[in-house]
C-alpha cells in the first residue's frame, strides 16, 4: 500500500471519471441554454461542498469502525469524482465568476508551475527526512511539527524548481515551438 500511495495513479480514476461526468453534463440540454438558474448553481455548489466534506473530514470526528472505513474507501472516489465533475461543468459553461477571479491571481502562477513536480517529490523528501534521522524519536510537539513542515516544504520546492528548470521549461518551449508551426 505504501508503494501504491506514493504514485499518482490511484487518483487518476477519480479525475477521469470527473472529467467524463463533467463532459456528459455539459453535452446535455442543461448547458445548451447558456447559463443555469441560480437555484441550479446553488444546489451544485452545496453538493460540491458536501461531497468534498465527506471525502476529507468524515472520519475525523467520530469513532472509527470497519463499516465506516469500508464505506469511506468505497464511496470517496465516487464522491470526489462528482465534485470534480461539477467543477469541470462550471468551467466549461463559463459560470465560475468568483472562482475564476480567485484562481487567476498572478501570485499562483509560480506555484502552479511547480505543483506537479512538488507533488511527486514531496513524499521522497519526507521519507528522506524521517529515515535519515539518527536521533531517537522525540516527543511530538508543535515545534517538531513546524520543523518537519518547514524542512519538507523548503526542500520539496527547491528540488521541484530544479526539476522544473531541467525538464518542464525545455519541454514547454519545444511544445510552444511545435504549436507555432
Amino acid at each position: 500500500m505504501d508503494t501504491l500511495f506514493t504514485k499518482p495513479i490511484p487518483n487518476l480514476g477519480a479525475y477521469l471519471t470527473g472529467l467524463g461526468l463533467g463532459h456528459y453534463i455539459w453535452m446535455r440540454e442543461l448547458s445548451k441554454k447558456g447559463s443555469n438558474s441560480m437555484l441550479t448553481l446553488c444546489f451544485g455548489w452545496i453538493g460540491f461542498a458536501i461531497f468534498m466534506w465527506i471525502c476529507f473530514d468524515v472520519l475525523y470526528f467520530s469513532e472509527e469502525s470497519y463499516l465506516k472505513h469500508i464505506s469511506y474507501n468505497g464511496f470517496s472516489g465516487i464522491l470526489s469524482s462528482l465534485a470534480l465533475a461539477w467543477i469541470f461543468y462550471i468551467c466549461a459553461t463559463k459560470q465560475w465568476g468568483l472562482m475564476k477571479r480567485f484562481l487567476s491571481i498572478k501570485a499562483f502562477l509560480p506555484l502552479s508551475r511547480l505543483s506537479y513536480a512538488s507533488y511527486l517529490i514531496n513524499f521522497i523528501v519526507l521519507l528522506h527526512y524521517l529515515l535519515s534521522s539518527t536521533k531517537q524519536a522525540e516527543a511530538f510537539n508543535f515545534l517538531s511539527m513546524f520543523v518537519i513542515l518547514f524542512y519538507v516544504t523548503f526542500w520539496t520546492y527547491i528540488i521541484s524548481f530544479t526539476v522544473s528548470l531541467f525538464f518542464e521549461v525545455p519541454i514547454s518551449r519545444v511544445l510552444r515551438w511545435i504549436h507555432d508551426y
